[in-house]
């Protein structure tokens, strides 16, 4: 039982966020390129996860910051997902607040994260904070209130699949059932964690499945097998390299040892199981390891040391307020003050721990303390307090050794139910065998009659038997060299399935990165309110991008395409929007042209740093407007500028011709020119890439051409900008059919105020 106390409540896990992080100095690196709140704030919540602990609450700090600016945000998306960013950084400075062992802070936050996270209805997340804030109750003592958040974190768990969460989830109801006796439940939710886990091959749950299984053995009488268990465990957390893991298991290890009397051994796997705790800053583990260290000192004789590490185990349970360890450690110290004849600091400590195991319901304190102080009042002649105590330990007792008594009737009904089982199986057995016997010599009798007739037979039979033999022979060769080649062609599929997973995997992250560079819609309408972004990339990632950046003095738009598509074109697209980030903030240019002139010098520069005649690069078209006059620049490589003038049935395109040449690699490459744009209030202006024109469709599966998109351009120009859009999207898909998109599409309207 004592065992049980204590796997309990050293064992408590987190559930770490679901998503998977980059490393923080990539992030570090990509927050230096984010002007926006929405991309900052993103990153900002991302590095609170991945990020050392003392650097969490900074990170989370500037999160919250941003995301009260948009608390009140009329845009429910964007609101949500600065309520989403609030909500990770919330919850991971609870973690600070835990490993500090500030317990009330860390409840708080769980709770403000559990709050915000209602709002937006994230499931997944919702499940998650309820498993970590039922964890810390648990590690505190507060068991019946763990319990029910463990039960309502499963429900959000499994609605989103979450299977580690799942895992972990079914593992913390175990350990609860144990603790209560109700050794079947307890086996059955640490046999789903086992399966899970092992399903997602999850090697640390694995551990904690296979502990707490393991101390149900020992429960059970099979120290043995509790003992293969525990050496199972401690060999993944090995090679894990997982302290808190390690220092479960050398505590239970302990327990183990000092059963057979072997307290040295139990002592230094104790030591074992405090550095381990000490290294992780696990102050209940610390604390519980103090508490057996002492115990295995009084045992050797060294009292000295045993008060000293049980005063030290009680001040660790003081500061983490964990009244269900510290009533176990008084009631040890108690013992010896008394047996010391020091009764008064002895009954003190002993009766601290009674009115402790009273007020939160622990037998086994009060059970333990009452045996010690019915001695200890009966030697102060309180014979009244002493029976009190004595009627009270055997009430407690006669009850743990009733749940005993069940636990023995039940496995001896077990085993009776085997034997029962066993007899009839035997029976059964023996009467087939009499029934066999019977037959064998009825045939016996009969075989002498008709063995000539066989003979003859056998002898056909085996010329025949030689034919089919032979053809068995053949076929059976040719299913195996069959079964060969299908178990060849399955491996390399899975081989194949793992690289393309590998891929996909590498493609997803660098569309973060690309992502990270994109301004959202809300920060481009703060100087081109009245706009439409049509961008359809052809694959995950992007050779097209938009580029948008803002001064005091000038607000820049661009439609730009890089060489290629897909990840190569992403590639390029990063260095060329650096470029152009780096024109306008660090070199200070506003003039179009001249930032055009710039970008080509600065991407020819990091793309020369291979070594190679590298001819990437880009085709753009660079608006720019000037904030106080509200007058409008232009500048482009190889994509032209269009503006449509003019009301109904007099509208008309107009075309400014861009410079021949790309920002990259050229012959004679010429200065890029500026051209001031005379636009009128009510004209459209467009900047596109060369995606939607060349895309092949229609009845005859031709290219659409941009004569066709400036009719289908003057034929909107009189509708709102978003019919715009979406009438450009119905066209496209219509147009494309069933055939496949051949090229990034990025097309910007912006209607001049």
């Amino acid at each position: 039982m004592k065992k049980i106390s204590y796997f309990l409540l050293f064992f408590s896990v987190y559930i770490l966020p679901a998503q998977t992080v980059s490393p923080a100095d990539s992030l570090l690196k990509l927050l230096s390129f984010a002007k926006t709140d929405s991309v900052r704030a993103r990153i900002l919540s991302q590095l609170t996860e991945v990020c050392d602990i003392p650097e969490i609450t900074g990170y989370a700090r500037e999160v919250i910051k941003l995301s009260d600016k948009y608390s009140s945000s009329p845009d429910l998306k964007t609101r949500n997902k600065f309520i989403a960013y609030k909500a990770t950084a919330t919850n991971n400075m609870a973690f600070v607040a835990d490993a500090e062992g500030n317990v009330d802070k860390c409840v708080d936050l769980y709770k403000q994260a559990l709050r915000l996270r209602e709002e937006i209805k994230d499931t997944n997340a919702i499940g998650n904070t309820l498993f970590n804030l039922g964890s810390l109750y648990k590690s505190t003592g507060r068991t019946d209130e763990a319990f029910a958040v463990f039960h309502k974190a499963l429900k959000f768990l499994r609605l989103k699949k979450n299977k580690m969460g799942m895992s972990k989830c079914y593992f913390a109801l175990g350990e609860f059932y144990l603790g209560r006796g109700k050794i079947s439940e307890s086996i059955s939710c640490l046999d789903s964690s086992l399966k899970i886990s092992t399903e997602i091959n999850d090697r640390s749950s694995i551990a904690s499945a296979l502990t707490g299984l393991g101390t149900i053995q020992g429960e059970l009488g099979d120290t043995k097998k509790e003992l293969e268990y525990l050496n199972r465990c401690l060999k993944i957390q090995e090679e894990l390299n997982d302290p808190f893991g390690l220092s479960f298991t050398y505590n239970n290890l302990g327990f183990v040892y000092n059963s057979f009397n072997d307290h040295l051994k139990a002592k230094e796997c104790y030591e074992k199981s405090r550095q381990y705790a000490e290294a992780v800053n696990e102050w209940a583990a610390v604390a519980r390891a103090d508490n057996n260290l002492a115990n295995i000192c009084y045992e050797l004789k060294d009292t000295v040391r045993a008060l000293e590490l049980y005063k030290k185990s009680i001040e660790i349970y003081d500061k983490i307020k964990d009244e269900t360890g510290k009533s176990m450690t008084l009631i040890n110290l108690g013992k010896i003050k008394f047996y010391q004849g020091k009764i008064s600091e002895g009954r003190k400590y002993l009766e601290q721990a009674h009115e402790m195991g009273s007020r939160i319901g622990f037998a086994e304190a009060l059970r333990k303390s009452s045996e010690v102080l019915s001695s200890l009042y009966a030697g102060e002649n309180n014979y009244k307090q002493a029976y009190l105590m004595h009627r009270e330990f055997k009430q407690l007792s006669d009850s743990m050794f009733s749940r005993e008594n069940k636990k023995a009737s039940y496995k001896h009904q077990v085993k009776l139910e085997f034997e029962k089982k066993e007899t009839e199986t035997k029976l059964i057995e023996s009467a087939k065998r009499e029934k066999i016997e019977a037959l064998a010599n009825e045939k016996q009798k009969r075989s002498a009659i008709i063995i000539t007739a066989i003979s003859l037979g056998l002898v056909l039979m085996g010329l025949l038997a030689v034919f089919i033999f032979r053809g068995y022979r053949q076929k059976q060769k040719a299913n195996t060299l069959l079964e060969e080649k299908n178990i060849l062609i399955e491996q390399q599929k899975e081989l194949v399935e793992e690289k393309q997973k590998e891929i996909l995997d590498s493609i997803h992250y660098a569309k973060r990165i690309q992502s990270a560079i994109l301004a959202s819609e809300e920060d481009i309408k703060q100087h081109f309110e009245n706009s439409f972004l049509f961008y359809k990339p052809k694959d995950i990632v992007a050779g097209d991008f938009y580029f948008y950046e803002a001064t005091a003095t000038h607000a820049f738009y661009a439609a730009a395409d890089c060489t290629g598509h897909g990840v190569p074109g992403a590639l390029v697209s990063v260095v060329c929007s650096n470029a152009l980030t780096r024109c306008v903030n660090e070199f200070r240019l506003a003039d179009p042209g001249k930032i055009l002139d710039k970008a080509r010098e600065l991407v020819l520069d990091t793309l020369k740093k291979s070594g190679e005649n590298v001819k990437d690069g880009m085709d753009i078209s660079l608006l720019a407007k000037d904030l106080s006059k509200n007058k409008y620049s232009w500048a482009g490589a190889n994509n032209p500028l269009w503006y449509i003038k003019g009301i109904e049935d007099a509208r008309r395109l107009e075309e400014i011709v861009a410079n021949k040449q790309p920002i990259g690699l050229t012959e004679n490459p010429l200065p890029f020119k500026t051209h001031e744009l005379a636009v009128s209030p009510g004209d459209i202006v467009f900047l596109f890439t060369d995606g939607y024109a060349d895309q092949f469709g229609g009845p005859k599966g031709k290219k659409f051409k941009y004569k066709q998109l400036e009719e289908l351009l003057i034929k909107n120009a009189g509708h709102p900008l978003i019919s715009q859009k979406e009438n450009l999207s119905q066209a496209f898909d219509d147009w494309k059919g069933e055939l496949e998109q051949v090229d990034d599409v990025c097309i910007i309207g912006i209607l001049i105020a």
